[in-house]
């Protein structure tokens, strides 16, 4: 049996017009044999049918690969570009630590200036004590210890250890009418010495 009679043996078993064309030996052999080529002919059809579906099933299988590997291939240059920028990143950074030097802070002592400034104090303070000598022999009145100046008044008391006082120190603006006492205990000893005087 030749192929040609096999692939026609193999497209009659699934066919029924096949089958029919096999009834026809009685037909002109001219008529047999154009019924063969047309059957021939038929099944070369649908094979060629049936492989261009599948190729366009494997161009197109390969396409959507082919945008597979793309977007992969895009993504590991997306990736590799970002993995560049952060060594480039990486690098200046420590570069810029590497260089950096804090700058030292500078202290300048002038050192006559600072003798100078202790001459200046000793001389101040030697004033100062010649003053409080000169000034111990003036008078002294007031809680503030200080001398006699503006208005001032004095403690009707008179064993009152100050007996005189500013004005501003005591809270007073006007001339007080009656007795006036610098304090309480002023107030309360000189009570006291009264009552005695009265008593007897």
């Amino acid at each position: 049996m030749t192929s040609h009679q096999e692939t026609l043996k193999e497209a009659s078993d699934s066919d029924i017009r096949y089958s029919f064309i096999n009834t026809l030996d009685h037909f002109p052999s001219d008529i047999i044999r154009t019924l063969w080529l047309i059957q021939s002919l038929d099944i070369k059809l649908q094979k060629e049918k049936t492989t261009n579906q599948l190729r366009l099933t494997i161009v197109e299988q390969s396409e959507f690969l082919n945008s597979l590997i793309d977007e992969q291939i895009s993504k590991l240059d997306e990736q590799k570009r970002k993995l560049k920028y952060q060594q480039i990143i990486k690098k200046r950074y420590f570069k810029l630590y590497k260089d950096y030097k804090p700058k030292r802070l500078k202290i300048k002592i002038n050192l006559r200036e600072k003798k100078f400034q202790e001459l200046q104090k000793r001389k101040e303070d030697e004033i100062r004590r010649k003053q409080e000598m000169i000034d111990s022999n003036v008078e002294r009145y007031c809680f503030c210890n200080d001398v006699s100046y503006g208005d001032m008044i004095a403690c009707d008391n008179t064993n009152c250890k100050i007996e005189w006082f500013h004005y501003g120190c005591v809270g007073l603006k006007n001339e007080p009418t009656g007795k006036w006492y610098c304090s309480d205990t002023c107030k309360l000893e000189a009570t006291k010495k009264k009552s005695k005087k009265k008593g007897k």
